[in-house]
C-alpha cells in the first residue's frame, strides 16, 4: 500500500501537503506521486532515510509520472499556434465555454478575469481564482485562474492553458510545465507561437496523449513603420508606447500626458502586455529595444518584440490595421528584423521540485539550513534534455533571511515562494515582521494601515512610490493569508486598503511630473479634485479626503465600476489617460477590521 509522506516522515510528524507548484499550495487532496512510490519500495518502511536513496531523491528526469490522475486519461491535447491577433486563444475558449466543465490557465491576472467576465456573461458560470483573490460564483463548474493556480486535484472535461511558450520561461516556466503534465482533463487545449511546437511534440511523446496541432494565420496586417516616432510629442490617438521600468513609465506618462484636456487617448505600459492583453491600439511604440534584467541591459529577443508589436491593430477593433516603431531611428532596422525573422523554438520546459521532494531530501540532512538544502538540491537535480531547473535566486535569498526562524518545512516553503520585491525594504521588513508574529504568536495582524493623512493624493514620484510600497505589503498580506487563513485574519482590512492605494496611485500619477504648480491646480480643478477641500468623507472605515470620497461616490451613485489605470497587479505598470483597465469592485469589499497585534513595521511617511 502507498505510504503517505507524513507516514514516510514517521517520528518528525511534520504536517505537511502536497504543494504542486512553488506559486501555490494546494489545499485540495492530491495523489502522492509515484516519484514518492519508487521511494518507499526502495526505503520500506524506515523514518530515517538512508543516503544511498539521495539520487533517487534528486531524480528529475520523469516529471510526467508525478501527475497519476492526468496519466490515467488519455487526454486530446490540441496546440493552436500562430501570431498575435491570430483567433488561436479565442478558438479555444469557444471550446471550453460549450464543454460541461473546464479551466483557462494564464499568465495575468488580468487575463483570467477577463475569461471569467466572458463565460458568466455568456451563462456560462465561471470562478476567479488567482494568488491574491478569490471570486467563487455558486454552482459554477468552470473556472478561469492564473497558471501558477492550476487545480491539478480535480478532473475536468476541457483546460486551456493559455500563452505556453512562457512553458521556456527561466522564472515561471516551471508552472506551465506542471498545468500541461497535470491538468486532468479529457481535452487540453494549449494556445501560443509556432516556436513551442517541437518541445511540445517531445513531450506529449512521453505522456501517451494524443497530440493535434492546429495553425493560425494573423486576422488583421502587421505593419512595421520606415520611420521613428522621433519625440512623443507626435503621438496619436491609439498609440501604446512600451517603456522597460516604473520610472520611465512614470516620467513618459507625466511629463507628456499629464493634461486630460490635451485630447490624448494614449496607453504607456510594460512589456507585459505581450502576455496577450487585448486591447485596442492602433500603433504599438518602443521606447528602445533594451531591457534590464536584474543584473545588465540585454536586448530583446525576436519572440518578445513580436508578442508586443503584435498587440496593435486587434480584429474587430476601430483599427482594423496594425502598425509598429520605435521612438529611434536606430533601433528600426532590428525592429523590421525580428517582425520578419521566425521565433527560433524553443528548446527545453522551465522544472522545479515540490515540498514533497524537498522535504524527503532534508529528512536526511536536517542539522542542515533550508537554503543549504536548496542549494544542494539544485546542484544534485538531475533532468532529462527537455527540462531545465528555473531560476530560484529570490528564493534562496529569503530562505537565508528566514534560516534563524522556527518554521516547519511547510511553511518555510510557503514564505520563500511568496511574491516579495527584495529591492524594496519596506515589502522585506514586512516579510520579516510577518514571519516573526507568525512563529511567536501563531498569528499575524495586518499592523500597517492607511490614516487620514495618508490618504491623499502623492503629489512626488517620491510618495509615490512610497505608497506603492505600501501597496506590495498589502498584496504580500493578501497572498499569505489565502494559505495561512488561520493565522493572517485581516485579509478584508488589507484588501480594502489596497484598493484605497489603487485609487491614490492612480490619481497621484496625474499629478507626478508636472513642473509648474499653476498648471498642476488648473488640471487638477478641471478632472474635479480640490484639495484645497479637507472635510472628510467616511470609506470602508477610513477618513480620506473629499476629493477622493467624491470620486468614489459619484462612482458609487453612476453604478460604475472602477479599473485601474496602472495594473501593477500584473507588472504590466500600464497608465491611461481617460480610460482604464482593471475592475475595482471597491463598494463590494467588506468594511476594514481593526488591526490588532504587536508593534508595527517600520513604514514609510505616508503610514502613520
Amino acid at each position: 500500500m502507498m505510504l503517505t509522506l507524513k507516514q514516510l516522515l514517521g517520528a518528525r510528524r511534520w504536517s505537511l501537503i502536497p504543494v504542486p507548484s512553488l506559486r501555490q499550495l494546494d489545499q485540495a487532496e492530491g495523489d502522492t506521486s509515484p516519484f514518492l512510490g519508487t521511494f518507499c519500495c526502495k526505503a520500506g518502511t524506515s523514518s530515517k532515510l538512508q543516503p544511498s536513496t539521495l539520487l533517487d531523491l534528486t531524480d528529475l528526469t520523469l516529471p510526467h509520472k508525478w501527475y497519476p490522475s492526468a496519466r490515467s486519461k488519455k487526454r486530446l491535447i490540441v496546440l493552436h499556434v500562430g501570431p498575435t491577433n491570430s483567433g488561436k486563444t479565442f478558438k479555444a475558449l469557444q471550446r471550453l465555454q460549450l464543454c460541461s466543465s473546464g479551466v483557462y490557465c494564464g499568465p495575468l491576472r488580468l487575463l483570467a478575469w477577463e475569461v471569467a467576465e466572458r463565460l458568466n456573461k455568456s451563462n456560462t458560470a465561471c470562478s476567479l481564482i488567482t494568488g491574491q483573490e478569490r471570486r467563487e460564483v455558486d454552482g459554477a463548474r468552470h473556472k478561469a485562474m492564473t497558471v501558477e493556480m492550476a487545480d491539478i486535484s480535480r478532473e475536468y472535461e476541457c483546460g486551456v492553458i493559455d500563452e505556453i511558450q512562457m512553458i521556456g520561461c527561466q522564472e515561471r516556466g516551471f508552472s506551465f510545465t506542471r498545468a500541461l503534465l497535470g491538468l486532468a482533463v479529457n481535452e487540453l487545449h494549449l494556445c501560443g507561437d509556432p516556436a513551442v511546437v517541437p518541445l511540445i511534440q517531445d513531450i506529449i511523446a512521453t505522456t501517451g496523449d494524443s497530440l493535434q496541432v492546429q495553425h493560425y494565420s494573423r486576422l488583421s496586417p502587421l505593419v512595421p513603420l520606415s520611420r521613428p516616432l522621433k519625440a512623443y510629442s507626435n503621438v496619436k490617438r491609439g498609440d501604446c508606447i512600451i517603456a522597460f521600468s516604473r520610472r520611465e513609465i512614470f516620467s513618459i506618462k507625466a511629463e507628456q500626458f499629464n493634461d486630460s484636456s490635451s485630447g490624448y487617448d494614449i496607453l504607456v505600459a510594460s512589456d507585459a502586455i505581450g502576455m496577450g492583453l487585448n486591447l485596442n491600439i492602433r500603433r504599438i511604440v518602443f521606447s528602445t529595444l533594451e531591457k534590464f534584467d536584474g543584473t545588465r541591459f540585454r536586448p530583446l529577443d525576436v519572440m518578445q518584440i513580436k508578442q508586443i508589436a503584435g498587440r496593435a491593430g486587434r480584429y474587430g477593433s476601430s483599427f482594423q490595421k496594425g502598425e509598429v516603431t520605435c521612438l529611434d531611428l536606430y533601433d528600426l532596422p532590428r525592429l523590421h528584423n525580428s517582425i520578419a525573422a521566425p521565433s527560433v523554438p524553443i528548446k527545453a520546459a522551465g522544472l522545479f521540485p515540490s515540498l514533497d521532494q524537498l522535504a524527503l531530501y532534508s529528512s536526511v540532512h536536517s542539522s542542515r539550513t533550508f537554503a543549504t538544502i536548496l542549494e544542494e538540491y539544485i546542484k544534485m537535480a538531475r533532468l532529462s534534455h527537455h527540462y531545465f531547473l528555473c531560476n530560484c535566486d529570490t528564493m534562496l535569498e529569503v530562505a537565508r533571511l528566514l534560516d534563524e526562524f522556527p518554521m516547519s518545512i511547510k511553511d518555510r516553503f510557503l514564505f520563500c515562494i511568496c511574491p516579495i520585491d527584495l529591492d524594496n525594504q519596506v515589502v522585506t521588513g514586512a516579510l520579516l515582521k510577518f514571519a516573526t508574529e507568525y512563529c511567536k504568536y501563531g498569528g499575524v495582524s495586518l499592523g500597517t494601515s492607511l490614516s487620514s493623512s495618508s490618504t491623499q493624493i502623492p503629489r512626488t514620484q517620491g510618495a509615490l512610490v512610497e505608497l506603492e510600497s505600501l501597496n506590495k505589503v498589502f498584496d504580500l498580506y493578501i497572498w499569505l493569508s489565502f494559505r495561512l487563513e488561520d493565522a493572517f485574519v485581516d485579509r478584508d482590512s488589507a484588501i480594502t486598503q489596497k484598493e484605497l492605494c489603487g485609487i491614490l496611485i492612480e490619481a497621484g500619477l496625474k499629478m507626478v511630473g508636472s513642473k509648474k504648480t499653476k498648471n498642476v491646480q488648473i488640471k487638477r480643478q478641471a478632472s474635479g479634485f480640490n484639495t484645497r477641500e479637507k472635510s472628510q468623507a467616511n470609506l470602508g472605515g477610513f477618513s480620506v479626503d473629499k476629493d477622493i470620497g467624491d470620486l468614489l461616490e459619484s462612482k458609487k451613485n453612476k453604478n460604475e465600476t472602477w479599473k485601474e489605470s496602472c495594473i501593477f497587479e500584473d507588472d504590466v505598470e500600464s497608465s491611461r489617460l481617460n480610460l482604464s483597465i482593471q475592475e475595482l469592485d471597491y463598494y463590494e469589499r467588506k468594511d476594514c477590521k481593526k488591526a490588532q497585534g504587536p508593534s508595527q513595521l517600520w513604514t514609510p511617511k505616508w503610514v502613520s
